[in-house]
């Protein structure tokens, strides 16, 4: 059978025929297997409870969610804390001392005590942020 078409709607066609076999060719190369399949000769019930999982959604979600409260804290706190959270989480709390002396026009005894105010604050939400996310923990496995 032959059907007269345009160059546009038959390249279309094409395009989608090509496709259709690459994907069809591709499938027998790999086996799909369901996550929910159950697994034979084996006590588990599903392949959820064999196949590792390294990524944890629930905790990167709530590591960022507190850390964006922590730094919101901070500024609502000093507008110098966040910068400073920048510094302690990269690993340069000694020298950052330098950096903020010249960019804020203090001493190093007042950049001292900053670090000190801050690092008591920090330690002081983190017990308040732990409490409150227990507790939020204990209510949601009842």
């Amino acid at each position: 059978m032959l059907i007269e078409v345009s160059y546009g709607e038959y390249m279309k066609w094409h395009r989608e025929e090509a496709a259709k076999a690459k994907r069809c060719k591709g499938n027998f190369e790999y086996e799909v297997i369901s996550l929910d399949a159950p697994v034979p000769d084996e006590e588990v019930t599903d392949s959820h409870e064999i196949v590792p999982s390294e990524y944890h959604l629930e905790e990167i979600v709530t590591d960022r969610v507190l850390m964006y409260e922590l730094k919101q804290a901070l500024e609502a706190w000093r507008p110098w804390a966040p910068e400073l959270l920048d510094y302690y989480l990269s690993g340069e709390e000694r020298t950052c001392t330098k950096v903020l002396c010249k960019k804020y026009c203090i001493t190093d005894r007042a950049v001292q005590k900053r670090k000190k105010a801050f690092a008591r604050l920090v330690q002081l939400s983190f017990i308040t942020l732990l409490t409150i996310s227990s507790a939020a923990l204990i209510l949601f496995e009842i």
